[in-house]
């Protein structure tokens, strides 16, 4: 199970799609994502791989000028404190926030997937936290990983974890890190359709995935379901999510979007009741999926404007 903890999960069927978006990726180009890689042009680190028509039109030329050490970047253990080229990282506590995640802020998608595996024990959980003010939450991502490994927790919270929570949760830190930082953001998109694998040449599905969803451009499901509509305020799944990526204070807001109310109306208790169609998913990059699909392009835009604000707002 510790070596489990090292890489990015793997879905049950890789070649089921997630949540409707397939895998999105070339077999004929290779990324290496990892927190020590140097800045060598892309396909040329070790266990990489690039179309030579690609390294001589400098396909990615973009990437490299604007974001020369995108594998630190794009990797895991990344935080707002990691050293770049030799520019020396001083950081406040409100700096180094990488992630706004469950009302909490995170250093980067260790410390969050760290804490949340022990979700069931409060004293653990709230050390990984940056607004717990502990210094373990500001400690670098390859420490906490380590630490992760030798703290304490029963059998049952351990299956619990690597059974039922640890997929969704590293999606849901995914989503955020790359959503909430438009600069990270950009970084995972310029990296085209590569494959992403970490050092150990583990595809990373999951960061894919989530690139795909962001991208925007995957193909719709073309399979034609009749699904009944229900009440959006009566589905706690859908509510749950909302308050778990955005706050409580967002429900209103976000619902109203997809009911296409204006803010005024939010002043008062919303009494209507929001047709949807109903989701079935555990996180909010599903939710995030559903916009994509089913509502017109300004709206998943206005998604992604409020979670920004809500992390300035943090």
């Amino acid at each position: 199970d510790d070596q489990d903890e090292l890489h990015s999960p793997v879905p049950d069927a890789v070649a089921e799609p997630y949540g409707g978006i397939s895998q999105d990726y070339r077999q004929d180009t290779v990324f290496v994502l990892t927190i020590d890689a140097d800045n060598k042009q892309p396909g040329t680190l070790t266990g990489e791989q690039c179309p030579m028509t690609d390294i001589m039109s400098n396909s990615y030329e973009l990437l490299c000028s604007q974001y020369p050490h995108w594998r630190r970047m794009l990797s895991d253990e990344y935080m707002r404190n990691t050293k770049l080229d030799n520019d020396t990282t001083t950081k406040t506590t409100a700096q180094l926030v990488l992630l706004h995640i469950d009302d909490h802020a995170w250093a980067s998608v260790i410390h969050y997937l760290t804490g949340t595996k022990f979700f069931h024990q409060p004293d653990i959980y709230t050390k990984f936290c940056l607004d717990s003010g502990d210094p373990t939450s500001q400690l670098p991502a390859a420490h906490v990983k380590f630490l992760g490994q030798k703290l304490p927790i029963t059998k049952e919270h351990e299956r619990d974890w690597h059974s039922n929570r640890k997929v969704d949760a590293w999606r849901r830190a995914l989503l955020a890190k790359f959503a909430q930082n438009e600069d990270l953001q950009r970084a995972l998109i310029l990296t085209g359709w590569a494959k992403l694998v970490d050092k150990q040449g583990v595809p990373q599905h999951l960061l894919m995935w989530v690139r795909t969803v962001l991208r925007g451009d995957h193909q719709s499901s073309t399979k034609e379901t009749n699904i009944e509509t229900i009440p959006l305020k009566q589905d706690k799944n859908v509510l749950r999510v909302i308050e778990g990526l955005f706050g409580k204070d967002r429900q209103h807001i976000l619902s109203s979007i997809l009911s296409g109310t204006g803010n005024d109306n939010l002043k008062e208790p919303v009494k209507k009741i929001v047709e949807a169609k109903p989701v079935e998913m555990k996180d909010a990059v599903g939710y995030l999926e559903q916009i994509k699909n089913d509502e017109p392009p300004q709206t998943y835009h206005k998604f992604l404007e409020i979670m920004t604000d809500f992390r300035s707002e943090k």
